[in-house]
């Protein structure tokens, strides 16, 4: 409802008013459809005729004062002088029209402005900075066109924007040591970001901390309230959901000019008394609450919890010579305005107060994509400490009691890369974009965006850790973080530069993007067993990024297996072989014999093959100097444009390892790509090595190679270690094509976890982008039967859809 000073009836649609004064103005929802987002495109081609007193008028009341009294700002407009004989409200109307909800639709129907302003040689100055300003204030943004091809083009650019999907994400973890995994606690932590709906380069992302809990037999995600944090109709964060570390911050979001903005949906009465632009409670919205709220107040719990002082407050570190230093112009050699920027100051003055000094900006934390989040669990009253990287350039690592931020890591790789941070351009190149947009749009950048290993002695009295880069770069850091409070710096090795091999640590030329985790393993001969080593994937190659299920990839990076002293960082042992792709996914560990070192690993590659290491002598489990140390192909798929991006689970018995793994291409998600085009037919595969026979075994063959793509029920006895059979698959097109594995899987108590996307056309009357069908798997190691809804391991339903549908 919006409240208006007494509306004369000549101005007034009466359906639309709830009283007889004509006071009360409630705008009826014009549609019942899905598509409930709303758009005003104002196109200017000259400064408008000042806006006149009368006609702007209702009754006594002044335009001006009316919108001064439900916004409290007559003068949006930077650098044009308000007045009553020049004044311009249309910057007013789009700031007034983006914050109302002009639907009784359940959520927040708004209206975003998008400005055009069209001109030859000689633009009009006031004009400009009057549609720049409705944009801004708006939630839309501004464009300026200089012919027909440009108007054309920024229209294409505004429908693209408008059309987008309007998500957020989030991925878990649980906090366990990585020494003992018996020792773990029931908090999970997500670390979450929203893609721009403007294509703009800097993403809003953010870490929470939330709970496990019992809700009457039945174990879910709880908040700090100890309420049910999922939502059942999302599968997101419930709206009245609030995360630890969480508290109120009054009406502070009521002036950043975000899309959607972001205002509670929480109608719950314990939440009543709080503004619904407050961080509190945060719910669904990433930029609300966590680790970014504790940033923005001062990042000095408790302290700052009641009384914050909203200053950027943070210690943020990079590489100086060999050593850890602050980020300063010094240090960096970047300008003092990047440096402010980069270490949390609102230079831009993102939230509109016209304050840039010191204060903290709303977008502090950037967004978390598909860093993994390492909680390492510390002795004595350290606790838990989490370790992850976002994708404003840093590593970080915060204190899992308080959400305070201890440090944040920048590598001098990243340093030409932060400045479009701050300008916000040019946007992210997508396929559907035109080609003559100003500045031409590029890739989205990445930094810390890969997984992180570790390493804790038996008394975790030492810890490190080891950040790879996925798509931000091609080496890998280790850190030495035994205490959490002071890091130093262990080693740094790979390739500096994504494009060329300047610069690269000696025998890792053939390098490439580090998506696969530094797993950590102890080996029998190296060191008497007691050296900690990585084994990790040689990487990914861009290569493998051609929209095809064929890509040309003969020379590609990443054609390798690499092990490493984890604390020197020194090269041990590089592994390659003819028919090796690259290879992306984490190395799989297995330790046959039990006697805590790894006997074997299992690396799965692009082109679809399996490669076994074997570190011991097969036929004895004995001992092999690393000269000795081989590599074999141990299984492969037949072509399809199948490949692995994840890496097998494991579990040995009697002798030989169960490896479990399906195909897929995570990078080629959408209904334009080739796993959908050319109708990719992926599948799930269980393949029971004998790492005493030799010769690789076809995973799509005849021979031993049973099919399960129909279910069989409890009838079939499957892949036992004394069957026939070496291997089952099951093809992933019962639902429909384009289906394939995005997730690794998990092997626990006989049966095999895994999760799927399928993309899928939006309904036709749809404005809204699908985001596809996410699937999750749980069937019979032994033969794929279905285990979900009995008892037993066969006999239920194979799979069912994950409410919310995208990328699990």
């Amino acid at each position: 409802k919006v409240l208006v000073p007494s509306a004369p009836a000549a101005l007034a649609d009466p359906l639309a008013y709830t009283d007889a004064t004509l006071t009360e103005y409630s705008p009826p929802a014009t549609s019942t459809s899905t598509c409930s987002r709303n758009y005003v495109v104002f196109i200017g081609n000259g400064w408008p005729n000042k806006d006149d007193i009368k006609r702007s008028s209702f009754g006594n009341k002044h335009l001006g004062d009316l919108l001064a009294a439900v916004e409290g700002d007559t003068n949006e407009i930077p650098g044009v002088a308000s007045n009553k004989n020049n004044e311009r409200f249309a910057d007013e109307w789009a700031r007034y029209l983006y914050r109302t909800d002009v639907s009784s639709a359940p959520g927040q129907q708004n209206v975003a402005v998008y400005t055009l302003d069209v001109f030859n040689a000689k633009p009009d100055a006031n004009q400009t900075a009057l549609l720049r300003s409705m944009a801004r204030v708006g939630g839309g943004k501004y464009f300026e066109a200089r012919s027909e091809t440009g108007i054309l083009a920024s229209l294409q650019e505004i429908l693209v924007e408008v059309q987008a999907a309007s998500t957020v994400f989030a991925s878990a973890a649980l906090p366990i040591s990585a020494n003992s995994r018996a020792e773990n606690d029931n908090r999970v932590f997500l670390g979450m970001f929203r893609p721009d709906r403007k294509a703009e380069p800097r993403w809003y992302g953010n870490v929470k901390s939330y709970q496990l809990a019992d809700f009457g037999g039945y174990i879910d995600l709880a908040d700090a309230n100890g309420r049910r944090a999922i939502n059942a109709s999302t599968g997101f964060l419930t709206e009245c959901a609030v995360s630890f570390w969480t508290v109120d911050s009054g009406s502070y979001w009521s002036t950043v000019p975000l899309d959607p903005p972001p205002i509670s949906g929480c109608t719950l009465t314990d939440f009543t008394s709080y503004n619904l632009y407050s961080d509190y409670p945060d719910g669904p919205f990433v930029e609300k609450g966590g680790v970014s709220g504790v940033l923005r107040r001062g990042n000095n719990p408790p302290a700052t919890t009641t009384t914050p002082t909203w200053l950027a407050n943070r210690r943020v570190l990079t590489v100086s010579g060999s050593a850890l230093a602050n980020f300063t112009t010094t240090t960096s050699g970047l300008s003092a305005s990047l440096v402010d920027y980069i270490t949390g100051r609102d230079t831009q003055d993102e939230n509109l107060d016209s304050v840039t000094g010191s204060q903290a900006r709303p977008s502090i934390h950037g967004d978390v994509i598909h860093s993994r989040l390492l909680p390492l669990t510390y002795t004595g009253n350290r606790g838990t400490v989490v370790y992850y990287g976002a994708n404003d350039g840093t590593l970080r690592s915060v204190d899992a009691s308080n959400g305070r931020e201890l440090w944040a890591f920048i590598a001098p790789e990243f340093f030409n890369r932060l400045s479009r941070l701050q300008t916000n351009l040019p946007i992210i190149r997508f396929p559907q974009f035109s080609t003559s947009i100003v500045p031409t749009p590029t890739p989205k950048d990445y930094f810390f965006d890969g997984p992180i290993g570790a390493y804790q002695n038996g008394g975790a009295t030492q810890s490190w850790i080891f950040a790879g880069m996925r798509r931000g770069g091609r080496m890998v850091y280790g850190f030495n973080v035994s205490d959490p409070d002071n890091p130093s710096l262990l080693w740094r090795i790979g390739c500096p530069n994504l494009a060329n091999d300047t610069g690269c640590t000696a025998g890792l030329t053939g390098i490439g993007q580090t998506w696969s985790n530094p797993s950590v393993a102890f080996i029998k001969g190296e060191g008497s067993g007691n050296t900690p080593v990585i084994i990790m994937g040689g990487g990914y190659d861009s290569c493998e990024d051609q929209d095809t299920a064929t890509p040309s990839c003969s020379s590609a990076k990443g054609q390798a297996i690499y092990v490493l002293n984890a604390q020197t960082g020194a090269l041990l042992k590089t592994f390659t072989a003819p028919q090796m792709r690259s290879i992306a996914a984490d190395i799989s560990l297995v330790d046959v014999d039990f006697d805590g070192q790894v006997d074997y690993a299992y690396a799965a590659d692009t082109g679809g093959n399996i490669w076994r290491i074997s570190f011991v002598d097969p036929g004895t489990n004995a001992a092999r100097s690393s000269s000795a140390w081989s590599v074999t192909r141990a299984a492969y798929t037949n072509g399809g444009g199948r490949k692995f991006l994840y890496g097998p689970a494991l579990l040995p018995t009697q002798g030989k390892i169960y490896l479990t793994l399906g195909s897929g291409d995570r990078e080629r998600p959408l209904i334009s790509n080739y796993p959908y085009t050319q109708n990719v037919l992926n599948r799930f595969y269980v393949y029971l090595d004998d790492p005493t026979v030799a010769g690789a075994h076809d995973l799509d063959g005849s021979t031993g190679v049973l099919d399960v793509s129909t279910d069989p029920g409890c009838s079939e006895p499957g892949l036992l270690p004394n069957s026939s059979y070496r291997s089952w698959y099951m093809n992933l097109n019962e639902y429909g094509k384009g289906e394939q594995v995005v997730t690794s899987s998990l092997i626990a108590g006989g049966l095999v976890v895994f999760s799927t996307n399928r993309p899928t056309p939006p309904a036709a009357d749809s404005c809204s982008v699908s985001l596809g069908v996410a699937r999750g798997y749980w069937v019979s190691l032994i033969n794929g039967s279905g285990a979900i809804g009995v008892t037993g391991s066969c006999g239920g339903t194979r799979s069912d859809t994950f409410i919310g549908g995208g990328m699990p």
